[in-house]
């Protein structure tokens, strides 16, 4: 049985933005500091997840596809974008 998502500390997110871009981290994870950094830059609201503690919730949202890789980036949609790389090509 999982628990809920337990959501780290620090969430950035403006009024306007009614939903938010999901990211799953990894503690002293360079690639996800960078994430949070090009998300906050560009005024994109998300919500920081520690992933190590929900990995129930990221494998469903992951729908059976394999990705052993932090961050894990979702889109407001719950569309899974993929890490770093792919999210600044995006954005």
């Amino acid at each position: 049985m999982s628990s809920p998502a337990r959501k780290m500390k620090h969430t950035f997110a403006f009024a306007s933005d009614k939903k938010k871009w999901k990211v799953y981290t990894l503690k002293g994870c360079g690639a996800c500091q960078k994430t949070k950094d090009l998300l906050k830059s560009k005024g994109v609201s998300y919500v920081e997840i520690d992933g190590p503690s929900n990995v129930d919730l990221w494998k469903n949202e992951l729908k059976g596809r394999e990705y052993n890789y932090y961050p894990k980036i979702f889109n407001p949609q719950g569309e899974f974008i993929g890490g770093y790389q792919e999210l600044s090509s995006l954005l």
